[in-house]
């Protein structure tokens, strides 16, 4: 009679710690950014989607008539095809304006955040890379900063490393 009750006893501590470790990371625990309860997410909607990824146009005109927050930044996943030493690599990254990184109080590690006139078409090509990147495909030289990277078949300038374990968006 002992022994089911103390294992249901066990289970049932077990189970509830390893549920609440999991919030805990997931929810509970606070963005890794400054002042993360002045972040806000904004999406447009349509007939056909609730989160429909904001058009460039849009977030031009949005970002010019803007009067409520200190930032607006655009950001989204992007797939890239790379050529890194003559070799073809697949990765998936994220584009993101240059107001990004001052919402989000974070800056490159190594060299530095894009400037707003970078976010202008034709004057886009430059990239910032994760620091698991820079280690694993760029060897986490120092003078890696300057050099040009091929995204989809555009060459760009790599400006910044992003600190160990940053993310955006999750």
């Amino acid at each position: 009679k002992v022994i089911p009750a103390v294992l249901a006893l066990a289970l049932g501590i077990g189970a509830t710690s390893a549920i609440f470790s999991v919030m805990r990371g997931v929810v509970l625990r606070p963005l890794p950014y400054s002042d993360p309860d002045r972040i806000v997410v904004v999406w447009e909607s349509n007939a056909r989607r609730n989160r429909n990824v904001i058009a460039n146009g849009n977030w031009v005109e949005w970002r010019a008539r803007n009067r409520s927050f200190s930032h607006l930044g655009m950001a989204g996943s992007w797939r890239l095809n790379l050529l890194l030493d003559g070799r073809p690599e697949e990765a998936v990254g994220m584009f993101a304006s240059s107001d990004v990184f001052p919402a989000l109080g974070v800056q490159p590690a190594l060299g530095r955040a894009y400037g707003p006139s970078e976010d202008e078409e034709g004057n886009d090509r430059v990239i910032i890379v994760s620091d698991n990147f820079w280690r694993t495909r760029l060897g986490g030289r120092a003078d890696a900063i300057g050099t040009t990277i091929m995204t989809n078949g555009i060459p760009r300038t790599l400006v910044g490393v992003m600190p160990p374990d940053f993310t955006l968006l999750g």
